[in-house]
């Protein structure tokens, strides 16, 4: 039995439930924009999450290298405490 495409009963059901029809397509281009808002913002939070992640490696990296190379010239004499 075909329950697909313009049959009797598909029409007889649009007549009886036109109302409802359009209400259903009215929500889902509603949901369909609600859901690319959300994909969109999910990305923008999961980019800035870890673009500032690795900025912050990147920078604690930099300070380390700091460290260690002031160290360095501190054992060789070249620097002192103070400075």
């Amino acid at each position: 039995m075909k329950t697909q495409g313009l049959t009797g009963k598909n029409v007889g059901l649009a007549l009886l439930f036109w109302q409802g029809m359009i209400v259903n397509e009215v929500r889902r281009n509603k949901n369909q924009d609600c859901a690319d808002a959300r994909i969109s913002h999910l990305s923008s939070v999961h980019n800035d999450m870890y673009s500032n992640t690795s900025a912050g490696r990147q920078e604690s990296a930099g300070a380390a290298d700091k460290l260690e190379g002031l160290k360095g010239l501190l054992q060789k004499g070249l620097i002192s405490e103070a400075e």
